[in-house]
C-alpha cells in the first residue's frame, strides 16, 4: 500500500523562480521567463495548436512541438515513421483523461498538480511518456512522506516502473530498521537484487552482523531450490560483513548450514573471516570491504594520528562519520620529535623521542580510551621505528639521543611478560635512521633512510624475528625516508620524498606505480600512509628544513583497485600546527563509535577535567 500523505505542492524550481521573478523588481525582458509565458498563452488560448490527443474519448488541442520537447514518446511519435506522425488526431492509451489532463497542466502552465490522490497514476504516466522533470517531482513527493509501513509495498511499485530513487530510498528506509523488517514476510519476498543492495548499505542498521547472515540464510531456505544455487547464493552473500561475526558463530553457522562449506567460493569468504581472526595484529592489513564497519555499528574503522613533540596528542578520524574526533587525548609523556609508533591489535605504542627519558613506553588502549604506562627500554632513542610482529613490538635503528649517532640495534618487547630483550645477533648491516618499517609475515622491512653521514640510503634490509638475524634483501629503485610504510596482503606500498608511491613485494625490485603530486617538491617531504577499504590514504607534511605547508591537494586517496587518485581527499585539523614529518604518525584501528561520537568538536580538547570525568565513567 502505498504512503498515506497530504496533498502538498512538490513543483519543480522552475515555477518557484517565476514567482520570484514576479516579486521582484521587473529587470527588463528574461528569455526563459518571455517563452514559458508565452506558451502558458498558447496552451489557454488553444491557438496554432497542430495535433488532437485524445484520452477516453476527452480530447486535447496540443502542440506537437511541445509534447516532444518535453517527452521522448511522443518525440518519436511525431518524427518516426508511425501513422500518427502525419494524423491530426492521436488516441492515447494507458493513461487515463484526467492524468493527462495533469500532466498538460504541469508541461504548458507549470501548474502544482502532484497530490496524495494521483501521483501514483502521474508517476506511472511520466515513466510511461519518459517526461524526466515530472517523475523526479513525483519520486520526491512520495519519498518525503514515506513511512516504513509502507516501504516495501512502494519499492515493488517503484521497481515495477523502474523508478531507481525511490526504489533506493524505499531499501534505504528498510534497512533502518533491518532487525524488524528480516523476520517479515515481505523480506522473503524480496528480489535477490534488492537482497545484494541491501547487503551493500553501509546506513544499514542492525544490532550484530550475524543477524544478516541469518536474515539471508532465511531469505535462501524460503526458495531453497531456485536460491540454493552456487551463483545466487555466492551473489547474495558477497557483501556479508563474515569478518566482523564472532569466531565461534562462523563454526556453528557452518554446522547448520552444511551447503555454505559446499559452494566453494562462498566457503572462500569464509576462509577470508577465518584468517581475519587469526590474523591478530595484522589483521588491518587485509585489503576487503568486508572488514569495514557500517556507519552505525557499535564499532568504528578509526585513524590514528599521533602528534609527536613536546606537546603530544593524539588525533582520530573515524571513515564511517567521515569526520575528525576526540582530539583531546594528551599522552602523560612528553616524547619530543622522532617518536616511534605501532598498533597492536588495537592499542596503540608510542616510543622513544628527543624529550623521552629513559625511553618510556605509552599505550592507549582504544577499546576502553585511556592511557596506560609500560616498562621502559632504558635506552633514548628517536628517528627510529617501532614495528609489532606476533606478541611483540621491535624497536629499530634510529639515533641515540645523548651521542646523536646512529645506532645498529634492535630491541624486543614482549607484550604478555612486558620486558624488553635486546636481540644482540641482529644488528643492521646498514646502521639508518628516518628510514621506513613494516612486516610480512614474521620478517620485518627496512626500507631506505638515512646513514650515519646523513647520506640517503637505498638498502631493503631484513629482520627475521624467528632467526633473529638481518640481512641486506635488495635496493629500492628510488630514495625513501622520512616515510611511513603499509602492508597489504602481503605487499607493501611506501612512499619517496618525490611523492611517488612504490609498490614492492619481496619477489621483486620495487615498482614506481603512482606519483601523487600535482606539483615537483622542491625539497624532501615526509608522507605517511595508512590503508583502510583498498584504498591507500596519503597524508604528505612538510618541508623538513624550512617548514613551508604543502597545499592540501598534497593530501589525497588511491584506490589500490583502479588506481584512480581523489585530490583533495580531505582536510588535515589543524594542519599548521603539526609541522616536520616526524612529527605526525598514522595508524588504523578499530575504536567504539559512540565514544568518537561524543567527542566530536570537543571545546576544550586538552582540559584535563575532561579525563577525569572520563576515568570516573569508565569506573
Amino acid at each position: 500500500m502505498m504512503a498515506n500523505v497530504d496533498a502538498s505542492s512538490n513543483h519543480s524550481q522552475d515555477k518557484n523562480d517565476d514567482e520570484d521573478d514576479n516579486e521582484a523588481e521587473d529587470e527588463g525582458p528574461y528569455l526563459g521567463r518571455d517563452l514559458h509565458e508565452g506558451i502558458q498563452a498558447l496552451y489557454h488560448d488553444k491557438s496554432l495548436t497542430d495535433v488532437t490527443i485524445v484520452v477516453d474519448s476527452e480530447k486535447f488541442l496540443c502542440h506537437r512541438l511541445v509534447l516532444a520537447a518535453l517527452s521522448p514518446f511522443f518525440r518519436s511519435m511525431f518524427t518516426s515513421e508511425f501513422k500518427e506522425k502525419s494524423q491530426d488526431e492521436v488516441e492515447l492509451k494507458c493513461v487515463t483523461a484526467s492524468t493527462f489532463k495533469c500532466i498538460l497542466d504541469y508541461i504548458y502552465a507549470f501548474d502544482e498538480v502532484i497530490e496524495n490522490e494521483n501521483v501514483q497514476d502521474l508517476l506511472k504516466a511520466a515513466c510511461m511518456l519518459g517526461i524526466g522533470s515530472l517523475q523526479y517531482d513525483c519520486e520526491n513527493f512520495i519519498i518525503d512522506k514515506l513511512t516504513f509501513e509502507d516501504c516495501a509495498s512502494t519499492l515493488k511499485f517503484a521497481k515495477a516502473h523502474s523508478c531507481r530513487k525511490l526504489a533506493d530510498s524505499c531499501l534505504e528506509k528498510l534497512g533502518e530498521k533491518f532487525d524488524t523488517f528480516r523476520t517479515s514476510e515481505d523480506f522473503l519476498n524480496l528480489d535477490k537484487e534488492d537482497i545484494i543492495e541491501m547487503m551493500k548499505m553501509e546506513s544499514l542498521i542492525t544490532s550484530s552482523e550475524e543477524n544478516t547472515v541469518e536474515a539471508v540464510m532465511k531469505w535462501v531456505s524460503n526458495k531453497s531450490e531456485e536460491r540454493q544455487v552456487d551463483a545466487v547464493l555466492y551473489d547474495v552473500l558477497e557483501y556479508v560483513k563474515f569478518p566482523l561475526m564472532q569466531a565461534e558463530y562462523l563454526f556453528e553457522l557452518t554446522e547448520r548450514y552444511p551447503v555454505l562449506c559446499e559452494n566453494c567460493r562462498v566457503r572462500s569468504l569464509l576462509d577470508e573471516a577465518k584468517l581475519y581472526h587469526c590474523a591478530g595484529v595484522r589483521r588491518h592489513e587485509i585489503s576487503s570491504h568486508r572488514t569495514h564497519f557500517r556507519k552505525k555499528s557499535k564499532l568504528a574503522n578509526i585513524m590514528f594520528s599521533v602528534k609527536c613533540d613536546n606537546t603530544p596528542s593524539l588525533y582520530a578520524y573515524s571513515f564511517q562519520e567521515e569526520n575528525w574526533g576526540f582530539q583531546r587525548f594528551t599522552s602523560p609523556t612528553a616524547y619530543g620529535l622522532g617518536a616511534a609508533s605501532c598498533i597492536h591489535d588495537n592499542d596503540l605504542y608510542v616510543h622513544g623521542g628527543v624529550a623521552n627519558s629513559r625511553g618510556q613506553v605509552q599505550k592507549f588502549i582504544s577499546l576502553t580510551n585511556n592511557w596506560a604506562k609500560c616498562p621502559s627500554s632504558g635506552k633514548r632513542m628517536y628517528n627510529h621505528a617501532l614495528v609489532c610482529v606476533k606478541h611483540c613490538l621491535y624497536a629499530i635503528g634510529g639515533c641515540e639521543v645523548e651521542h646523536n649517532r646512529v645506532m645498529s640495534g634492535i630491541m624486543e618487547f614482549d607484550i604478555h611478560s612486558e620486558s624488553w630483550t635486546a636481540v644482540t645477533k641482529a644488528a643492521l648491516p646498514y646502521p639508518v635512521h628516518t628510514f621506513s618499517a613494516t612486516a610480512i609475515d614474521r620478517k620485518v622491512y627496512i626500507f631506505g633512510g638515512k646513514t650515519r653521514e646523513d647520506s640517503a640510503s637505498l638498502r631493503i634490509q631484513c629482520f627475521d624475528t624467528v632467526s633473529r638475524q638481518t640481512t641486506v634483501f635488495g635496493d629500492l629503485p628510488i630514495p625513501v625516508a622520512l616515510s611511513g610504510a603499509v602492508t597489504v596482503d602481503k605487499t607493501v606500498y611506501l612512499a619517496s620524498g618525490a611523492g611517488e608511491i612504490i609498490q614492492w613485494t619481496p619477489g621483486d625490485g620495487g615498482l614506481i606505480i603512482k606519483s601523487v603530486l600535482k606539483k615537483e617538491r622542491l625539497k624532501e617531504r615526509g608522507t605517511q600512509l595508512v590503508h583502510h577499504n583498498k584504498k591507500l590514504v596519503v597524508f604528505s607534511a612538510f618541508d623538513y628544513e624550512e617548514y613551508e605547508p604543502l597545499p592540501i591537494s598534497e593530501n589525497c586517496l588511491i584506490d589500490l583497485e583502479t588506481g584512480d587518485i581523489e585530490h583533495p581527499w580531505m582536510n588535515f585539523p589543524e594542519l599548521s600546527t603539526w609541522g616536520r614529518a616526524d612529527r605526525c604518525k598514522m595508524h588504523l584501528c578499530v575504536a567504539p563509535r559512540s565514544y568518537f561520537m561524543s567527542h566530536l568538536d570537543d571545546p576544550n580538547p586538552d582540559d584535563e577535567s575532561n579525563d577525569e570525568n572520563t576515568e570516573e565513567d569508565q569506573s
